[in-house]
């Protein structure tokens, strides 16, 4: 591969994208990066940094041009409606802006960071929205592939990490309803090699792939797995949603408080995959969800 083959990267500066970033860099892509805040990103060899806004995007649209493809990892997982970020404004406008720009620009390839239960539903204003995006997707004269991941884990991630964090610190943990829905997590490191091996794969053009990890567990499982691995005996206390939904919604105007209504019907909601149908395509030996747990606990 030659470095004149440029990536172009939009909402690649959080958790999964700095790993995608460091999995195109060492298979000797040429990275260009659309970062609004430039300071939190480390210059490297094959990196070019552009600062801009992807809705201001008259700035910087030019810069797109020549790259072998595009890669749009936007989103987020929780709105500040104060302040204009929302679930519409992120997965669906945005999306919209940049597979005009890859037309535009005649960038066919094309690669989408979606959801698990992405779909028409109203159970989710965040699934919802990441199901138009992924329509929009399907609707451009584009060479696109769609990966819907489950919950990720990693070094950086800010739920499984959190669940340890808390699991160490609490005897006595609090589990929202029954916690008999599912889980499937997914490394990061994983995710990162799905996107980078799928951009010349031709197995992978135009088609949606679910990215989930090797077990499935409930959420029940899913505590009592890391507890059992910190070799910690927690008692599980569940808290009525009759009880935890009216909490909820009151301190969810708080950005401190730890989970929003929204939130609540994600994890609610089974978020699992059917099938492993992309680790063969790109031979991808997943990582175990223990392994994980047992190295990250010590950092923790």
């Amino acid at each position: 591969m030659k470095n004149k083959d440029i990536i172009f990267i939009v909402g690649g500066t959080g958790f999964v994208g700095t790993e995608i970033l460091k999995e195109l860099l060492s298979l000797n892509y040429s990275v260009k990066l659309l970062a609004r805040n430039i300071e939190k990103i480390e210059p490297t060899n094959n990196l070019e940094i552009i600062q801009g806004d992807i809705f201001n995007y008259k700035q910087w649209e030019d810069r797109i041009d020549g790259s072998l493809a595009i890669i749009n990892l936007i989103g987020i997982i929780r709105e500040d409606k104060n302040n204009n970020i929302t679930f519409n404004k992120l997965h669906v406008e945005a999306t919209e802006i940049i597979t005009n720009l890859a037309i535009k620009y005649n960038i066919k390839r094309y690669i989408h960071m979606s959801a698990n239960s992405a779909s028409s539903t109203e159970i989710s204003s965040y699934f919802e929205t990441k199901y138009r995006a992924e329509n929009i997707v399907k609707s451009k004269d584009l060479v696109w592939t769609i990966f819907q991941p489950s919950l990720i884990f990693g070094r950086d991630d800010k739920s499984i990490n959190l669940f340890i964090k808390n699991i160490k610190k609490i005897r006595i943990f609090p589990i929202f309803g029954d916690g008999k829905y599912k889980l499937q997590p997914i490394s990061v490191s994983d995710v990162a090699k799905a996107f980078t091996k799928s951009i010349t794969n031709i197995d992978c053009l135009n088609c949606s792939f679910e990215l989930g990890g090797t077990v499935v567990y409930t959420y029940n499982d899913l505590i009592e797995s890391i507890s059992n691995n910190l070799k910690i005996s927690n008692v599980l206390i569940h808290i009525p949603l009759d009880i935890a939904k009216p909490v909820i919604k009151i301190f969810e105007r708080f950005n401190s408080f730890p989970i929003t209504t929204e939130q609540l019907n994600m994890l609610l909601s089974d978020n699992i995959c059917d099938d492993d149908e992309i680790f063969n395509i790109l031979n991808i030996e997943q990582q175990p969800f223990d392994n994980y747990v047992k190295n990250i606990s010590k950092h923790i």
